[in-house]
């Protein structure tokens, strides 16, 4: 059970993290575009798609936690420290 919960936490911060390289480089793939047509209107939404993914997207969880692959490694870590600490008052008790 817990490995199915990880695999699918796994796959929604892989996806949110393509997410956020795919945005970051789409600054560049416009401002190297090569296009033949140059009326003014078209030139002016260029600039602007230019100016708004200056900022890469992030996918973020309740806009306080963004979905990453740093961030699934924070949850395994944490997962699993606290596993250890609850482990370890169980055995202290135990015996």
């Amino acid at each position: 059970m817990a490995v199915s919960v990880a695999v699918k936490t796994l796959i929604v911060c892989y996806y949110g993290n393509e997410v956020t390289i795919e945005s970051e480089s789409l600054t560049t793939v416009c401002f190297h575009a090569h296009v033949r047509v140059w009326d003014r209107s078209f030139h002016r939404a260029l600039l602007m798609m230019i100016k708004k993914t200056q900022e890469p997207i992030q996918i973020a969880a309740g806009n306080f936690v963004p979905i990453s692959l740093s961030t699934f490694i924070w949850i395994i870590r944490s997962s699993y420290s606290y596993f250890a600490v609850l482990r370890s008052r169980n055995d202290a008790i135990s015996s």
